[in-house]
């Protein structure tokens, strides 16, 4: 008897997360908030804006993406490495 309730609480709630998913790719607002595009001029004047600039000192260091290059490096010229892990989502703090 418990089978049958954990069965259709199982597809209630994959029928829900599936019709979630869809309406999320569909691409509908939530709320019936209406959606703004963003220009060509709007996403210039935006990227212009949020550029670094090009005299923090962090931009001359030479980073290297890969641990065995930097490690390589580092062993050459006898200098320590600096390895940065985060765990979670790269765009925020999980």
């Amino acid at each position: 008897m418990t089978r049958g309730i954990h069965r259709r609480q199982f597809l209630r709630n994959a029928a829900v997360t599936g019709a979630g998913a869809w309406l999320v790719g569909r691409g509908v607002p939530a709320c019936g908030a209406a959606v703004e595009e963003l220009t060509v001029a709007e996403f210039e004047k935006l990227h212009q804006a949020l550029q670094p600039p090009a005299d923090e000192l962090w931009s001359t260091i030479p980073w290297k993406m890969e641990i065995v290059a930097a490690c390589n490096q580092a062993a050459k010229e006898k200098k320590p490495v600096l390895m940065r892990c985060r765990s979670g989502h790269p765009l925020g703090c999980v």
